[in-house]
């Protein structure tokens, strides 16, 4: 069965350490599966995954390589905070009008505030505090008007 899978959550939320998990756990089962992160674009153009300065040009580039995979005939976990409904809806529906029996799963994140800001300051790559925190605002929830088959809710 070849999926869309996105990721959806603020920074710190733990997207794409399960994104990592999850592809992992796929292609142990023969499952075709590519993970595309925006922070792997981010240090691909820029050598710089903290690299905020183009954000158009990233997710071209992202949808691009989504859609090839797509009608290639694999499956794709989309890693990005993905916050917004409205985008969520237009990349669905991009899908579905290229392939339209692709499997539509939603993976939302929810850890506190809190909790997300302390994973930021433990790791490598990090996202400031007030940036994670309007994130978190911002998050608008999945739900299936949307046009998922599947919500798990992290």
């Amino acid at each position: 069965m070849q999926r869309f899978i996105m990721m959806i959550g603020p920074s710190g939320s733990g997207k794409s350490t399960y994104a990592a998990s999850l592809a992992s756990a796929l292609k142990a089962i023969g499952e075709d599966v590519v993970v595309l992160s925006s922070d792997n674009i981010r240090e691909e153009l820029y050598g710089d995954a903290n690299n905020q300065q183009n954000p158009a040009q990233v997710f071209r580039l992202m949808n691009e390589r989504t859609y090839s995979a797509i009608m290639e005939g694999r499956s794709v976990i989309y890693d990005a905070t993905n916050l917004i409904r409205e985008r969520r809806v237009e990349m669905l529906k991009k899908i579905d009008s290229l392939c339209p029996n692709v499997c539509f799963e939603a993976y939302w994140f929810t850890p506190s505030v809190d909790e997300c800001i302390r994973r930021q300051s433990i790791r490598d790559r990090h996202v400031p505090a007030h940036v994670v925190e309007r994130q978190y605002h911002q998050l608008q929830a999945p739900n299936y008007d949307e046009g998922w088959n599947v919500i798990y809710h992290k």
